[in-house]
């Protein structure tokens, strides 16, 4: 799917969510240096063996200058910008009939999946530009392609997110940009707090 050269560098947002660690995890197994970014305090990641090639930093991907500031520090730590971003960052809740819930959780878990998957492919593409290669992961999941009753901000997100991807994917191809690689991955369940919230 992506290639994990030594030489390549990787941007990791939602590094403290089930996904995210399993990520950066691999990544550090695979000798390259990652720059972990969550919401939580960056102390919160446990930092995996080879600890010297993490580096860890506390973010609201909901924010265009947060986003931009973590690729920035990520390029002063490593001396480039990242080949690999992922953004596994996500809120599921709120849960329940759409008519009941709460509309600003409803409305801030739209704007974390949705719109702060905007802005992290959006960022990544302009750093990415200037070599015309890279790769760009997103998180879709249930949702994205069927009704997930009780969940429909998840879903309404995820669902956005997988037209965002599809677009970009044409929109790089028409800019002569097609080395920028973005996958909308669908992982399936995953053992985590949010299945926990389930």
């Amino acid at each position: 799917m992506v290639n994990t050269a030594e030489d390549q560098s990787v941007l990791v947002f939602g590094a403290t969510g089930g996904i995210g660690q399993i990520l950066v995890r691999h990544f550090v197994g695979r000798n390259q240096q990652i720059t972990a970014v969550s919401r939580s305090a960056p102390g919160s990641l446990l930092a995996p063996t080879g600890a010297e090639r993490l580096l860890c930093l506390q973010a609201d991907i909901g924010d265009a200058s947060q986003v931009a500031a973590m690729f920035a520090e990520h390029e002063r730590q490593w001396g480039s910008s990242p080949a690999i971003v992922v953004n596994a960052a996500a809120l599921q809740e709120p849960i329940g009939d759409f008519w009941q819930v709460d509309p600003a959780a409803w409305e801030k878990t739209v704007a974390v999946n949705l719109s702060g998957s905007f802005l992290v492919l959006a960022e990544a593409t302009r750093r990415m530009q200037s070599r015309a290669t890279g790769s760009i992961l997103l998180f879709s999941g249930g949702g994205a392609v069927y009704s997930r009753p009780g969940f429909s901000a998840y879903a309404a997100s995820k669902a956005g997110l997988l037209r965002l991807v599809e677009n970009a994917a044409d929109e790089l191809a028409a800019a002569g940009l097609a080395g920028i690689r973005v996958f909308a991955v669908a992982p399936g369940a995953v053992r985590s707090r949010m299945t926990e919230q389930v």
